[in-house]
């Protein structure tokens, strides 16, 4: 029983990390977005709005639109990770811990959203920065995939195993 206790003690301090790491990546993403979404929509209001900027105008609407998207998940995804309450009894907050690293949480959404409106905008600026885009996002879900079964699955798996021993008793 005393092994048990370590490896939830272990685990708590390993998914308190990760939390705290998510949280930190998180704010900082944040930040940059919202710098991004202020400077590229004052860039955008400074433009003439004339029949020849109009098709400018409505590509960086819907680049806004994505930037925006993409910000609602970081700034709900940031409070999801500062808000995780470890003081809950261990099998609920294992159970909270399972639920907020899942593979494909709602959440997730937003970011979906957004990553079509951002290939939508490059497309209509040109092919290849379409290409050059879908490309970053293919990496980018690889690299987020390898990450998350490198660092997170483990510890989800461990989770996992702990609540049903939990449960069991």
């Amino acid at each position: 029983m005393k092994k048990d206790r370590l490896d939830i003690a272990l685990l708590t301090a390993k998914i308190q990390s990760r939390d705290k790491d998510y949280a930190i990546f998180t704010s900082i993403l944040k930040v940059v977005y919202v710098i991004i979404i202020i400077s590229f929509l004052v860039s955008t209001l400074l433009l003439d709005f004339d029949e020849e900027t109009k098709p400018i105008i409505i590509q960086n609407g819907i680049f806004l639109l994505a930037l925006i998207s993409i910000s609602v998940y970081l700034f709900k995804y940031n409070r999801k990770m500062r808000k995780a309450d470890y003081s809950l009894p261990t099998l609920l907050m294992l159970k909270d811990f399972v639920k907020r690293y899942r593979i494909f949480p709602p959440i997730v959404w937003w970011v979906i959203i957004g990553a079509v409106l951002m290939l939508i905008a490059a497309y209509m600026e040109s092919i290849s920065r379409f290409y050059t885009m879908s490309i970053a996002f293919i990496i980018g879900f690889i690299v987020g995939y390898v990450i998350y079964f490198v660092k997170d699955k483990p510890l989800v798996d461990a989770a996992k195993i702990l609540i049903k021993e939990l449960e069991e008793i």
